[in-house]
């Protein structure tokens, strides 16, 4: 399966930056978009904290990205 790079728009990487400022190895956890017009693309990798893999057939841009959310089934949580 072959990915694309998309940019993160700006507006979301204050919002990455906390999310992931406390996790070891960011580039094991996934984030999730819906875009505009509400499709929604799971699984997808952060790099360098500023573009998203996304799957090359996937129809997402820059433009189309509404909501970016960590997918939290897979960050690891410590207890206490």
């Amino acid at each position: 399966m072959s990915y694309k790079q998309v940019i993160i728009p700006e507006r979301f990487l204050n919002y990455l930056y906390h999310a992931f400022k406390n996790i070891n190895n960011p580039e094991y956890h996934r984030v999730k978009l819906i875009t505009r017009d509400g499709n929604k693309y799971r699984n997808l990798q952060v790099i360098n904290g500023c573009v998203l893999l996304v799957e090359r057939s996937a129809p997402v841009t820059s433009n189309d990205i509404e909501i970016l959310q960590i997918d939290m089934e897979y960050i690891p949580v410590k207890v206490r």
